[in-house]
């Protein structure tokens, strides 16, 4: 059995349209780290078929989708974007992660091609860069004001320990310092499963010695934000709830429409 064809649009005339006023179709470029059975291949194939399912929607025969694989690295991304614009390719929609989006830079700035990126680090972006995600600067500035505004002082952080995770640290700090709060302590976890369970708990025994000894609450307002590996990608970074909140009230508190009617 043959493998099929990734769809385009440009298969048939649309509506009022005959065949000869088919003009060439407008070539976008999907760049994704579309290899290997990990969490970020799942996360970008599902991002391909949604891409997909977008341009059969379309039906418009003047748009042509070409999909390439990055690698998810500077070096694989860099040779995808080259293959996608000597192909044709007028925008680049990707890559996923920033390394990758570093490799594509340099490339599509040479060719005049722009680029909607899905990193969600803001270094990577400008020049014809441009990123399709929630920032962390964004996200640290929304949870801390929400906090801040219930008359919060005292802040913890949990976050990865990694490069995005160090971006989301410089936020948090930030944030804390803009809405006059103060940082008690900022916990890392590996990259691991489960791996941010040892300093969670570790965190909730110190709460817990913090409680004055007038029963008052001192402990810190705890925020975290959650990733897999190489972590700048969207929609993987989270306010991580209260054991025994349920979704109205995360919501509620995070500002954010319940999806309950």
């Amino acid at each position: 059995m043959g493998t099929a064809e990734p769809p385009t649009a440009a298969l048939a005339p649309a509506p009022g349209q005959s065949q000869g006023q088919i003009r060439a179709p407008v070539k976008i470029a999907l760049l994704l780290p579309l290899g290997g059975m990990g969490e970020t291949a799942a996360i970008a194939k599902g991002m391909k078929q949604g891409a997909e399912m977008a341009l059969f929607e379309l039906n418009d025969p003047n748009v042509e989708l070409i999909t390439k694989d990055d690698g998810g690295t500077a070096a694989g991304a860099r040779a995808a974007a080259d293959a996608a614009i000597k192909e044709g390719a007028e925008i680049i929609v990707g890559p996923l992660l920033s390394q990758s989006v570093t490799g594509v830079a340099p490339v599509a700035r040479q060719a005049n091609v722009p680029v909607l990126a899905f990193s969600n680090n803001s270094q990577v972006a400008g020049q014809g860069i441009y990123l399709l995600s929630f920032l962390a600067e964004q996200e640290a500035e929304r949870i801390v004001s929400f906090a801040a505004a219930q008359g919060k002082r005292r802040f913890a952080a949990l976050i990865p320990d990694d490069a995005y995770g160090a971006v989301v640290e410089a936020a948090f700090r930030q944030a804390v310092q803009r809405n006059g709060g103060s940082v008690a302590v900022v916990e890392r976890y590996p990259l691991a499963a489960n791996g941010m369970l040892a300093p969670a708990k570790a965190r909730r025994r110190g709460d817990q010695d913090r409680r004055g000894a007038d029963g008052s609450d001192r402990r810190a307002v705890p925020a975290g934000w959650a990733g897999g590996p190489a972590a700048n990608r969207p929609g993987h970074r989270l306010f991580r709830p209260r054991h025994d909140e349920g979704e109205a009230a995360r919501h509620q508190r995070l500002g954010l429409p319940s999806h309950r009617a």
